[in-house]
């Protein structure tokens, strides 16, 4: 009978043993949720909440060491919850904020009694499940009863760019030009189809200006590296991200994962035919030197031919005709590597001009989203 009693006391201390050691690992945080009085351009005219919600460790009373994200979502008395809205990280865009501060934002269809809850969770491994929440903290909020969303509150936003913005990108834009203008060239100089489509005397300009044509794709080549750099780090929609917390951070923000995402494939294109130059300058080079295009004509020998008339007969020898000499094979054609170098090129000048339009798209939208965050 002992046996049998001390079995349920012994399931009952394993159970708060490992309520303990949960309650042990588990983080304690305390939120703090104020209202974001900062003057902004509403999109959804009144139908929007904004929020600066603070997180703190319940022991320290710091912000918390490891990486979490904040959701927010507004719920009502009727039962109806908005959306989770993921909140930006203050940080991870401006250093001057300290860690633990988020910026939230909630929209709702109508008017009426809300509460803003504001949930802080563990980085989620699949985007598609609802976060599980560590804590939370909540607090009411009125918005106009007679307000409901309709097509014309979405008004256009009045976009202000600098003087200095637009001379920058004119400028990388003009060196990007520049660069293309160098690589057709080389192009025109590498490939059997393209030395053909050049007149002879054209042919024979470009190629006494080769080391000048290679030389300006190099400068042009680092001059769209260095001004593209400075454009990404300063010039971009939002902080370029540099860690992988800040790249969470950043995907959380509004039209903030494909603007970055179409930024890298661009970068990515752009490297791969920096890269692409370096067989089509050789092949450029082999194809002057060797002269593939026009082989000297080869004389064809001919027999002398003796004259009727005896011992004193002059012997004459018909004239010698020039028949020029068919190029071999190897040199009519383009090794494969200069022929993939021409295709990269050709394909990530059309990527890269797809990128550029989707990121100016991108970035009005950008732009456009700042008046309600």
């Amino acid at each position: 009978m002992r046996t049998v009693r001390s079995l349920p006391v012994a399931a009952l201390l394993v159970v708060w043993a490992a309520a303990g050691a949960a309650a042990q690992t588990t983080p304690r945080f305390d939120i703090q949720i104020e209202r974001d009085t900062r003057p902004r351009t509403s999109i959804l005219t009144n139908l929007s909440a904004a929020y600066r919600v603070t997180l703190h460790d319940h022991d320290t009373g710091r912000a918390p060491t490891a990486s979490y994200v904040m959701f927010a979502q507004a719920t009502n008395a009727q039962g109806e919850k908005s959306p989770f809205f993921a909140c930006g990280h203050v940080n991870d865009v401006d250093s001057r904020t300290p860690p633990g501060v988020y910026d939230c934002t909630v929209y709702v269809d109508h008017g009426g009694s809300w509460t803003f809850v504001a949930s802080v969770s563990r980085e989620r491994s699949d985007a598609k499940q609802a976060p599980v929440a560590l804590a939370q903290a909540s607090v009411a909020f009125d918005l106009p009863v007679g307000e409901v969303a309709r097509g014309e509150d979405v008004k256009a936003v009045n976009l202000k760019v600098k003087a200095k913005d637009v001379a920058l990108l004119l400028g990388h834009t003009a060196v990007a030009v520049a660069w293309f203008a160098s690589v057709g060239l080389l192009l025109a100089l590498a490939l059997p189809g393209g030395r053909q489509w050049l007149s002879p005397s054209g042919r024979h300009r470009l190629e006494r200006n080769l080391d000048r044509i290679v030389r300006a794709t190099a400068v042009t080549t680092g001059l769209v590296l260095a001004s593209g750099v400075y454009l990404t780090l300063k010039e971009t929609a939002y902080k370029t991200p540099l860690s992988s917390r800040a790249v969470h951070a950043a995907f959380a923000l509004p039209w903030g994962r494909p603007y970055f995402l179409t930024l890298a494939v661009k970068i990515g294109l752009y490297l791969t035919m920096a890269a692409a130059t370096v067989p089509l300058v050789r092949e450029a080079k082999r194809r002057t030197l060797s002269n593939d295009d026009g082989p000297p004509a080869a004389p064809t020998p001919v027999a002398p031919v003796r004259a009727a008339g005896g011992r004193g007969a002059v012997t004459v020898a018909e004239p010698l005709v020039l028949e020029p000499a068919a190029p071999p094979e190897v040199l009519r054609r383009a090794p494969a590597a200069a022929h993939i170098a021409a295709l990269t090129v050709v394909a990530g000048g059309t990527g890269v001009w797809v990128c550029v339009t989707v990121l100016k798209y991108l970035h009005e939208l950008i732009e456009a989203a700042r008046g309600v965050l």
